[in-house]
């Protein structure tokens, strides 16, 4: 399943160890008023592979090949409840594994979290 698709430019904005939070933002343009940030944050995450910029993204299901991959680098324990998020940009694979994805829109100044 294909759970998002994108072309903008994403960078790893901020990842909460207490919460679990992993945040991947697309920054609003600050000389246009009316342009948004774009946010995809994972939940609940317990591993992560990921670049810090991401041009364009393509956010998927793993498919058997790389969850048998995850599982030689993580834990049975920890995939009980888990998704297994794969984020495609470029020729690049990476993976978030935790619970659920939000993807939302903000007005926020981009130096501020959500």
């Amino acid at each position: 399943m294909i759970y998002f698709d994108s072309d903008l430019h994403f960078q790893m904005w901020d990842f909460h160890v207490s919460y679990s939070r992993l945040l991947l933002r697309s920054p609003r343009d600050e000389s246009d008023d009316d342009s948004v940030d774009l946010d995809v944050t994972f939940t609940a995450v317990f591993y992560s592979e990921l670049g810090c910029h991401l041009q364009g993204i393509v956010i998927r299901d793993a498919t058997p090949d790389e969850i048998e991959y995850l599982h030689r680098r993580i834990a049975e324990m920890y995939f009980n409840h888990a998704r297994c998020y794969v984020i495609v940009s470029g020729n690049y694979t990476y993976f978030v594994v935790g619970g659920n994805i939000a993807i939302e829109t903000s007005q926020l100044r981009t130096r501020l979290l959500p």
